[in-house]
């Protein structure tokens, strides 16, 4: 079952890797960044 995910900091660090984890795993994750920047994580800005 997918789950929706909010996650702060997922520019770098353990915000990142777990970003990264739960979209492989078909989770939808809300994240929060102060500077984001080209990592490979899809970014909608609204």
């Amino acid at each position: 079952m997918s789950k929706l995910i909010l996650i702060t900091g997922i520019s770098k660090s353990l915000g990142y890797a777990m970003t990264e984890g739960f979209i492989q795993q078909g989770h939808t994750v809300i994240g929060c960044a102060l500077k984001p920047k080209d990592n490979g994580i899809p970014l909608t800005v609204h």
